[in-house]
């Protein structure tokens, strides 16, 4: 019998993803506390809510049960690192992805213009300087990037010379990337698998970043929409056969293998730009996954995990390239540190729970907004996600800018501060 498939995150709707797959063996998620929704396939380890991150959810005394139970289980997580491995290492475990090591090399800012500059794949332009030693040769408004940081959090606009002062205040002498900041630009993203011999490119959406009413952070990612009308067509299929050429590029030189992401910026005046990868899962795993389903496609997490449980079928893919396709996410934020008040996932409109009997299985009910939140009592510091709004619609306009119509339904259910409380 194939050793159980245990997910350990502190976000349960990444597993949702699981549910959508033909698996074999045990499925398991080990998740702080259990989601307000039922997995039908999945047996869920509640290991406390005041549990903050990956690494205290490995060392909690549930996960050290959930071991003693299944001592060779196959491990997931969202992103890997060298602890968390020698961690399910020790506890008889085997973590499903490529070594920690080359992750964190290609995720450094850094770095990942010199590799774009070999493979001929336009970056902004930009300079690597030494807060408080140097001044970018180009003026400002300038986007400042340390080589880490997630969910926005390491990247800074500087208007003025006043605001550069500032930053080299907080981070004096370290390392960082400026680009020039381009208005009127558009991210668009990609999910794909890095397989032993071929590599399969997923369907570009555009990113939602910085909307002030979903996140406190000005460049954090904040949901997805599928339609790309804004972008011509050309440009989504250049970005899809680039991201494949990347994902060789990484195969065969890094020995990279599994799910990753692209960020791209294209600009109507200036161009096409690659900006960042993300060597793991990502945040559009769950709505990626429901997509390839509904279009009767074989799913990139599932590649990713036949990787190392089976054999996937090795095949160059590039999938489709959508223009008005109806299928989008919101993810909402919290702006303070708390408990999270008591939630219910629905159907919106109209207003109707959700059954005890989760649809997660069945592709989206059409012209229905599901509401998705986080467990009741669950600790969130800043930033972290208190709920999805997901739906066969589109979320925002052509210039970023959230529907009227979705503000108010989440502002009825989420009114501010957002139900956290100290």
């Amino acid at each position: 019998m194939q050793p159980p498939l245990i997910f350990v995150t502190v976000q349960p709707i990444h597993a949702l993803a699981l549910e959508l797959l033909p698996l074999k063996g045990k499925k398991i998620l080990l998740t702080p506390l259990s989601p307000p929704w039922d997995f039908p396939t999945l047996e869920v380890v509640p290991a406390g809510g005041h549990i903050t991150n990956t690494l205290d959810l490995l060392l909690s005394p549930s996960s050290r049960k959930l071991f003693q139970r299944f001592p060779s289980s196959y491990v997931l997580f969202f992103k890997n690192s060298h602890q968390l491995e020698q961690i399910v290492h020790s506890l008889g475990g085997k973590v499903l992805a490529s070594s920690p090591s080359v992750a964190r090399k290609l995720e450094n800012k850094l770095f990942f213009p010199t590799l774009l500059e070999k493979l001929g794949i336009p970056h902004p332009p930009h300079e690597i300087l030494s807060l408080g030693e140097s001044l970018p040769s180009f003026s400002p408004p300038y986007l400042v990037q340390f080589s880490k940081g997630f969910g926005g959090k390491g990247t800074f606009l500087v208007r003025n010379s006043s605001e550069w002062q500032l930053l080299t205040q907080k981070g004096r002498k370290k390392q960082v990337k400026v680009t020039p900041y381009l208005e009127d630009s558009h991210t668009i993203s990609l999910n794909g698998c890095v397989l032993s011999h071929s590599v399969r490119i997923g369907t570009p959406y555009r990113q939602i970043t910085g909307i002030p009413f979903l996140t406190p952070f000005p460049f954090a990612s904040c949901g997805c929409d599928f339609d790309t009308t804004p972008i011509p067509k050309e440009v989504l299929r250049t970005i899809q056969k680039e991201s494949q050429k990347i994902g060789h590029y990484l195969r065969e030189t890094f020995q990279f293998r599994g799910f990753f992401g692209l960020d791209w910026l294209w600009n109507p005046t200036h161009g096409l730009f690659c900006l960042e990868i993300n060597p793991r899962l990502t945040n559009t795993l769950f709505i990626h996954t429901a997509l390839e389903k509904m279009e009767g496609r074989r799913p990139l997490l599932q590649d990713h995990l036949e990787l190392w449980l089976s054999s996937p079928k090795e095949e160059d893919s590039l999938a489709p390239c959508r223009s008005s396709f109806p299928l989008s996410q919101l993810i909402v934020q919290s702006f303070s540190e708390g408990f999270l008040s008591p939630l219910s996932p629905c159907f919106l409109p109209p207003l109707k729970e959700v059954r005890k009997t989760s649809p997660f299985v069945l592709p989206f009910p059409l012209k229905s907004w599901l509401f998705l939140p986080q467990a009741s009592g669950l600790y969130l510091k800043k930033g972290k996600e208190i709920a999805r709004l997901i739906g066969r619609a589109n979320a925002v306009n052509s210039k970023g800018e959230i529907h009227p119509v979705l503000k108010q339904l989440l502002t009825s259910l989420l009114p501010l501060p957002y139900r956290l409380r100290a």
